[in-house]
């Protein structure tokens, strides 16, 4: 397989839009948890 500017942008866009999705869900569901009481889950 040869390296070329579309498969590189593909793989990019791919991964940043797992790291965004990642991002956006993760702190969400432990503020929903922690964030009222302070319970220390850091």
């Amino acid at each position: 397989m040869e390296f070329n500017i579309q498969n590189f942008l593909v793989i990019l866009s791919v991964g940043l839009a797992i790291l965004y999705l990642v991002k956006k869900y993760n702190p969400k569901n432990e503020n929903k948890n922690c964030g009222d009481k302070d319970c220390g889950c850091h």
